[in-house]
């Protein structure tokens, strides 16, 4: 099969087609799918974080998790979320 070359014309028409196809509203209904599944994603999430636990912690501990979480490149909750889960796993095997 010979591959065809196209002329800086054939790919300006191209584009202009691309234009109109745009000004359909077509790309403009795909933004609004995934605007709609990012929502649906980001609900699916908040459900399975909806379970809210409450606990005092003493202020240096928390400056030092800020601290840690901040150099992982993490939130300093999700951190926490971490290495609650890290014991948890440690105290089921062990």
């Amino acid at each position: 099969m010979k591959k065809k070359i196209y002329t800086q014309n054939e790919i300006d028409k191209e584009l202009e087609n691309l234009d109109d196809f745009e000004s359909d509203g077509i790309f403009t209904d795909i933004d609004g799918n995934i605007r709609d599944t990012e929502k649906e994603i980001e609900a699916y999430e908040q459900e399975l974080l909806d379970g809210k636990v409450n606990f005092r912690m003493n202020k240096a501990d928390i400056l030092r998790c800020k601290r840690i979480a901040s150099k992982k490149g993490l939130r300093y909750q999700a951190y926490i979320r971490s290495i609650v889960k890290q014991a948890m796993d440690l105290d089921e095997v062990g």
